[in-house]
């Protein structure tokens, strides 16, 4: 414990159970500041960097549409039926998300878009939380276990190289995995802070209008307090369960006029989601689309995509825990969290597709417990070290700081190898970005392997008044690539037959035949290759130019 913090100890039901708190210390909220600041500013440096995935620009029109309304909020009109649902409602044909991830671009957009342009604008809330969520897993983390493996934590959570872009690209990844963690926090709070209980149910209200998987929050909550805590159980559940919706409603004016039918067909549209907005997925060299995945399918993608140091310390993280029969609250609630957000892939009506992001916040549980598995490993090894005669009294310290620096390094290299693909990244266990080919994975599920480098090899490349498609077809993206200034004004975007170039995201057929690929997508016309890009050997998407 350093110089100026303070211990507490608290007993709770659990007779052997006894939990070791440091209290923070201005060192503290002023190393959370740095994480939050650097994070920040990685961001507003390299946000260009990575490309457009396909939702952006749809949440990007739409955050648009709401600053709009809150800036004509005099109007006559403004909340009849018809403008709230227009503005607020869900498209059932697209996307069927709360508007909370919307709001929060609208405001990154408003604060931002006269320095960094629009887009960009929108997209900085997503590294701006990310910062956040970050600092919050430092601070916590210290609370629990101690700067060192705080430090730890931040640097496993932040390395993970699908995690790391997911957390850059203005979606619903990014406010769900900050409101997830924040709420969880909240409720271990709250058992012992009752002034924190309506705090608890406010932020899980936020969780709520991410999307819908924050309304499952409650159960891992209520495992762990059953766990652990009962005392306050009945006090939080209440306050979950009242403010939680309450939140939720205040941030969906669509629903207000009507409420009970509006709400009714909200769950049942994200519970059906399968059924009405089926997607593509090529999982070990089968398709589904109509179907799930093999219940193991979130299991397998993490052990495939996370980086084998990381992989490696959670999995002594996990054994610390075990081994101290999970009388650490804090490793207690991570695997709790964890265990739970991949449990619930494994139902058969449970949406599955796009690599990991529909189950992203268990990264940041995972990150913690490696963090604690990387500051066991290092203590391990210094103690092991300590009882050995050694002739130079400080060689301990310096063979932990040897192994540790070892570590951070083993956990960098990924990311930093793979930057700004990382939502194509496979690790050692699989054999990379081609042994993931080979044993028939998607090797690309967005567009953000298409970026601001693509964009000037089209340019160089196109001749004048092109027509362009892209495929799987997203015209919109195309179109916001022009308004950005980085596609030539003069290619013509379309999505037809009537292209002279089409670029081909690897979206999953590589290697299967390609007139498969174009009879699917409705492309009749023969076409040869002219440049692509490739990892590891394997495309990620190929342009094409049509035969005469």
């Amino acid at each position: 414990m350093s110089e100026g913090s303070e211990t507490v100890i608290s007993q709770t039901r659990n007779p052997e159970t006894v939990k070791i708190t440091a209290r923070l210390i201005h060192w503290d909220y002023l190393l959370a500041v740095i994480i939050f600041s650097v994070v920040s500013l990685q961001g507003l440096t390299t946000i260009h960097q990575v490309g457009i995935s396909d939702d952006e620009p749809y949440y990007y029109g739409k955050s648009k549409a709401y600053l709009d309304w809150f800036t004509h909020l005099k109007r006559g009109g403004s909340f009849d039926h018809v403008v709230l649902d227009n503005t607020f409602g869900f498209d059932k044909d697209y996307d069927s998300h709360p508007t909370l991830s919307k709001l929060l671009g609208a405001v990154s957009y408003a604060l931002l878009k006269n320095e960094m342009g629009g887009f960009w604008a929108f997209r900085m809330a997503a590294p701006f939380m990310f910062g956040l969520l970050l600092a919050l897993v430092y601070l916590r983390a210290v609370l629990a276990w101690g700067r060192g493996p705080a430090l730890a934590a931040v640097l496993c959570t932040a390395c993970m190289p699908r995690f790391f872009i997911n957390e850059h690209l203005a979606t619903t990844e990014a406010p769900l995995c900050l409101f997830w963690f924040l709420c969880a926090w909240a409720f271990e709070a709250a058992t012992r802070r009752r002034i924190l209980i309506p705090v608890a149910g406010i932020c899980y209200g936020l969780a709520m209008s991410v999307k819908f998987t924050g309304f499952l929050l409650p159960i891992p909550l209520i495992i762990w307090a059953l766990v652990y805590r009962r005392r306050y159980l009945p006090f939080l559940v209440l306050s979950l369960l009242t403010l939680g919706p309450l939140v939720f409603l205040l941030l969906q004016p669509h629903l207000w006029d009507n409420l009970w039918l509006e709400s009714i067909a909200f769950l049942r549209t994200s519970t059906t989601r399968t059924q009405w907005y089926p997607i593509l997925l090529v999982f070990r060299g089968k398709f589904y689309e109509n179907s799930s995945p093999p219940w193991y399918y979130a299991p397998f993608m993490v052990m495939v995509t996370v980086p084998a140091a990381d992989l490696a310390l959670f999995f002594l993280g996990t054994i610390r825990a075990a081994v101290n029969r999970l009388k650490d609250e804090f490793a207690g609630a991570c695997l709790i969290h964890f265990s739970f957000l991949i449990a619930i892939t494994m139902s058969p009506r449970a949406p599955m597709y796009d690599g990991v992001r529909l189950f992203l916040p268990a990264f940041v549980f995972l990150g913690l417990i490696a963090g604690n598995g990387f500051s066991g490993m290092v203590q391990w090894v210094v103690q092991k070290v300590q009882t050995k005669k050694l002739p130079v009294p400080g060689l301990p310290r310096v063979i932990g700081a040897v192994i540790a620096t070892a570590l951070i390094f083993s956990l960098i290299t990924p990311l930093v190898k793979i930057y700004p693909y990382g939502l194509e990244y496979y690790n050692e266990l699989i054999g990379g970005v081609k042994g993931a080919r080979k044993h028939g994975m998607e090797t690309a599920y967005w567009w953000t392997s298409v970026n601001e480098d693509t964009m000037n090899s089209l340019n160089a490349i196109l001749p004048l008044n092109a027509a362009l498609r892209f495929t799987p077809t997203n015209k919109e993206i195309l179109k916001l690539y022009a308004e950005l200034g980085l596609l030539r004004r003069d290619i013509r975007i379309t999505d037809g037959n009537d292209f002279d170039f089409v670029l081909i995201l690897s979206r999953p057929f590589w290697p299967y035949r390609l007139t498969f690929f174009l009879q699917r997508l409705g492309i009749s016309a023969k076409i040869k290759g002219v440049t692509d890009k490739e990892l590891d050997g394997v495309p990620v998407w190929v342009l094409y130019k049509r035969k005469e």
